[in-house]
């Protein structure tokens, strides 16, 4: 198999690693990026090295993709998943273990542990609780070497030592592992004081109230029709399961072939030969999925609407167009969701994304440069995203949206869709009864950085109020300095000598002028 520049850098580095001695290695490769074929190389060559080999997934259809992944590449596979009981085979030198299944059975004496030299977790940041920490643990310290692939690395440095991110979206675009991207956002809900969980993830309950379908149904499916005429093949993502199987309803009501498919049931509206829609449902399981998905590929519907379920480890290259007519707190759900329709396809020259839930102005676009952090989370991103805007100036610190068609770019004053000149951003936002409000500019303003004189300030100011020393608030203005990297030195405050009566006298003495108003 003839990689790619950026997997062949990639697996260069996880060896470099490993021969320094490195036992639990993290790699991130965009979505799209050919991370199987790098598990795969790592598992032929230790199985050549006659090594025994782990690859764990933690869904079925994962499971079941990296199982037909092996067997199309001769290697014996046997397979620890209660789903797949009759693909067992301890004696294969590769399992394809699913994490439930393992954790469940630690500890029964009936279902031997399936120690392996060499252990490969795929979509590696949804294993990273509980259950995967016993389990990898239970490896490791029998010797094995652990490798997490996934295309968001957060909440992996509990498991992890090393992380290893060699590929770019330039680089993905070279090989033509990717396509390029427009992005559009019509409307999108106030997202400012929407919270987020311990997870950073927007709450379902809240999610479906601000991006209620029956007040966005008529936007969704008008942008839909004006952005993509043609009808080309779409994946939409929706706040919730009966969200989703309203917009499947009401596009199929519309005579648009549409699909919706959630954890329970699947659902195929396509036309008969009368050429009436007619829609069909099914159990939710790998056939009926497989058959939503050759239909699509087919042209016989133009849409698939899901929840999450199609959020990872699918794999669609011919789908064109995303909707995402829900609003995704966490940088990991947005990139990951987005990332199924960034895949290279020769029939298309680009790609289509149409954002109602605020994603992009949140999360930035989905093929823009990743820099990415052992410890991250989706809370530590997002942190870090606002300071980074906050610390630039000019619009080109967030996407600026055209006015005029939706269109989102990072800089320049012209819209490269339109041609539209314009210098700021321009926002339609959404309101709870659907209505719209023109927002201008920015939404993270920039807040020029501090220095000791904006700390010390803020200390003689807060040390008025509780009769604190000259003293006092210099030691706190000092230590938070510190903290923040800013060197303590004091130009326009004229402060008394260290040591002297003024020095220890209360700031409502010295500094009369910091008195906080209402006191």
């Amino acid at each position: 198999m003839k990689l790619w520049p950026h997997q062949d850098a990639t697996l260069s580095e996880v060896k470099r690693l490993t021969r320094a001695g490195e036992k639990k290695i993290g790699v991130a490769l965009p979505c799209g990026a050919g991370k199987t074929a790098i598990m795969l190389e790592i598992a032929k060559g230790a199985i050549a090295k006659g090594n025994r080999v782990a690859i764990y997934s933690c869904r079925k259809s994962n499971t079941k993709q990296i199982m037909d992944v092996a067997a199309g590449n001769q290697i014996n596979a046997g397979v620890v998943a209660a789903e797949f009981g009759g693909a067992s085979d301890p004696s294969a030198p590769l399992q394809v273990c699913q994490l439930q299944t393992v954790a469940s059975r630690l500890g029964d004496y009936r279902h031997p542990f399936p120690y392996a030299d060499v252990v490969i977790v795929d979509e590696a940041h949804q294993q990273t609780g509980g259950q995967a920490s016993a389990v990898f643990q239970k490896h490791t310290q029998a010797g094995a070497h652990l490798f997490g692939f996934t295309a968001t690395p957060v909440n992996m440095g509990g498991i992890y030592d090393k992380l290893v991110t060699k590929a770019t979206f330039r680089d993905l675009l070279a090989c033509k592992a990717h396509l390029p991207v427009m992005c559009f956002g019509p409307d999108r809900p106030d997202l400012e004081r929407l919270k987020t969980n311990s997870e950073g993830e927007f709450s379902q309950r809240r999610n479906a109230e601000i991006n209620n379908p029956k007040k966005i149904f008529g936007t969704v499916l008008e942008n839909w029709k004006r952005l993509n005429p043609q009808g080309l093949s779409t994946i939409g993502f929706a706040p919730g399961v009966a969200e989703s199987r309203f917009f499947h309803e009401r596009f199929m009501a519309n005579g648009i072939p549409s699909a919706h498919i959630d954890g329970e049931r699947v659902a195929i509206a396509t036309r008969n030969s009368q050429g009436v829609i007619e829609d069909q449902e099914y159990v939710s399981n790998s056939e009926s999925r497989e058959a939503v998905f050759e239909a699509s590929r087919s042209g016989a519907i133009q849409i698939i609407w899901n929840r999450f379920v199609l959020r990872e480890a699918i794999d669609l290259p011919h789908v064109y167009c995303g909707i995402l007519a829900c609003s995704m707190g966490a940088r990991s759900t947005f990139l990951q969701s987005a990332g199924r329709i960034l895949r290279y396809h020769p029939s298309l020259d680009h790609a289509l994304l149409i954002d109602h839930g605020g994603n992009i102005d949140r999360h930035g676009l989905p093929n823009q440069e990743q820099s990415w952090d052992l410890d991250d989370t989706n809370r530590s991103i997002q942190r870090k995203e606002k300071q980074t805007r906050e610390s630039q100036q000019g619009p080109e610190a967030e996407p600026i949206c055209c006015p005029k068609c939706d269109n989102y770019r990072t800089g320049g004053q012209e819209c490269p869709s339109c041609g539209w000149k314009h210098k700021m951003s321009v926002r339609k936002v959404r309101e709870l009864d659907g209505t719209i409000l023109v927002k201008k500019g920015r939404m993270v303003k920039h807040k020029p950085k501090k220095n000791f004189d904006d700390i010390l300030r803020g200390r003689l100011y807060a040390g008025y109020r509780c009769g604190h020393s000259v003293k006092q608030a210099h030691r706190l203005a000092v230590t938070q300095a510190n903290k923040l990297d800013i060197v303590p030195i004091a130009s326009s405050i004229g402060l008394p000598a260290s040591g002297s009566d003024r020095w220890h006298k209360p700031i409502r003495q010295v500094y009369p002028k910091f008195k906080p108003k209402g006191l």
